[in-house]
């Protein structure tokens, strides 16, 4: 676990350097977590529901999602804050082309066509996993079967999209 600062009760980091270099270096260690994108829903959230509060700050790294957000608390704490959002750290580690991905989430179409996008990025993609979960409470899912389809592809990234809150609770649940 990183030392973020905490912003309204949740950890944060604004460095994209240091993210990349938090993902990148337990990637490399044979290490485990999760990173959440946090934008100011999952702020209120967590400052609301104690739960989730305690999932995305046991998170490996948070960072800020929204340009608003990243002003607001900018001007609170009189600095230059920068959001990294979701989307961009998603195509920096496709376009980085040296990790096996996982994707997990979402509905067959729009993993299809993810796919098909990321193999003009990274033609290694086709051989990579994409798979779906049925829509059902985040406490209903079979956690032991899907970390085993997870482990026999050996992925270094799992990206997750469930729409938050639900993702974070997933990948708490999922990563031990």
């Amino acid at each position: 676990m990183c030392f973020m600062q905490k912003y309204f009760n949740v950890n944060l980091e604004f460095d994209k350097t240091k993210v990349d270099l938090i993902i990148e270096s337990t990637i490399s260690e044979g290490g485990k977590g999760y990173v959440c994108v946090i934008e100011s829903n999952n702020l209120t959230v967590a400052n609301r529901n104690k739960q989730f509060g305690e999932v995305v700050n046991n998170a490996l790294v948070n960072v800020c999602d929204g340009s608003v957000l990243a002003m607001i608390l900018g001007k609170i704490h009189r600095q230059d804050y920068r959001s990294y959002i979701g989307a961009d750290i998603f195509y920096n580690y496709v376009n980085k082309k040296k990790y096996i991905q996982y994707f997990l989430g979402n509905t067959p179409h729009i993993l299809s066509g993810l796919q098909t996008n990321l193999q003009k990025i990274d033609s290694r993609v086709e051989s990579m996993s994409f798979e779906e979960l049925p829509f059902r409470k985040v406490e209903e899912f079979d956690y032991e079967v899907i970390a085993q389809q997870i482990n026999e592809a050996n992925p270094d990234i799992i990206w997750v999209s469930l729409g938050a809150p639900k993702q974070e609770f997933f990948m708490a649940k999922l990563l031990p």
